[in-house]
């Protein structure tokens, strides 16, 4: 460009850059550690939407809104976490990964899902809270589950949306 177009916007060209759509990804529901869901009443959470992460498939991702502080170091309630599935990605977490873990029982029809740091120790995975509330300061193991219950990391959480 000349120098004349810098200064004053005359003498050059602009050309435009292509608009390329974002995809948005649903908000499926809320994460909140000690809560239990009953999965059947719904959520009216599914009708909205928020930009999905550029580095992978908008179909593998969703979001969740966070509730409580059970996540108070890196996310406030109403902040939403942006999150790749396990299953449709065939994601290996790893140490660190910041990540969605569904605790159900009856079945899969009360859910309590949070969202835990993994680590990794010599007593296997455990799932660590990034909460600096007294009730949330111990680790989840994965083989915790108890009479019928199952714990399964669902999502990698791929970026906080922070709301103003």
């Amino acid at each position: 460009m000349p120098i004349e177009w810098l200064l004053t916007g005359k003498g050059g060209t602009v050309t435009t850059l292509p608009r390329t759509p974002l995809a948005s990804v649903p908000i499926i529901g809320i994460v909140r550690a000690g809560i239990w869901q009953d999965i059947s009443a719904g959520d009216n959470s599914l009708y909205e939407v928020v930009p999905a992460a550029p580095d992978a498939p908008a179909e593998w991702q969703y979001a969740f809104t966070v509730e409580g502080t059970s996540l108070d170091k890196i996310a406030q309630p109403g902040d939403i976490l942006v999150c790749l599935d396990c299953v449709q990605s065939r994601l290996d977490i790893k140490d660190g990964d910041l990540v969605i873990v569904e605790w159900s029982r009856f079945g899969g029809q009360m859910v309590e899902r949070t969202a835990k740091r993994i680590r990794r120790s010599t007593a296997g995975i455990e799932l660590w809270p990034e909460s600096n509330d007294p009730a949330f300061q111990e680790p989840l193991r994965l083989d915790g589950a108890v009479d019928g219950d199952s714990i399964e990391v669902r999502a990698k959480v791929l970026w906080i949306m922070k709301r103003p």
